[in-house]
């Protein structure tokens, strides 16, 4: 079966909003290290931020808190036993309950 032919039109516009996301992913992990963003207020499905956040691993999320590299991050995930490559929205109600727990998000 061959692939479907795709207009450049539709490439660009597809290729646009990548960069988007990756520019506003940067931007959510620039204020994450700078302790501007908190973290209850990134995971909440009600957030802004949440539309750019969703599809990013957990362990990047991590990593972008202050104080956080990525030997602590693999610590922390280890610990709540959530894998390295899960995705925000991949997360199950346990591993969100672990996660908020370790986190002190109430």
């Amino acid at each position: 079966m061959a692939l479907p032919e795709i207009s450049r039109e539709k490439k660009e516009k597809s290729l646009e909003k990548a960069r988007l996301v990756k520019f506003k992913r940067s931007e959510i992990k620039k204020l994450l290290k700078k302790d501007f963003l908190n973290i209850k207020e990134l995971i909440s499905k009600d957030s802004v931020f949440y539309e750019y956040t969703a599809n990013m691993k957990i362990i990047d999320i991590i990593v972008a808190l202050p104080g956080t590299g990525i030997v602590k991050a693999r610590k922390i995930l280890k610990m709540l036993n959530i894998s390295e490559k899960k995705t925000l929205a991949g997360l199950g109600s346990n591993q969100i309950k672990s996660f908020k727990d370790f986190f002190k998000i109430f």
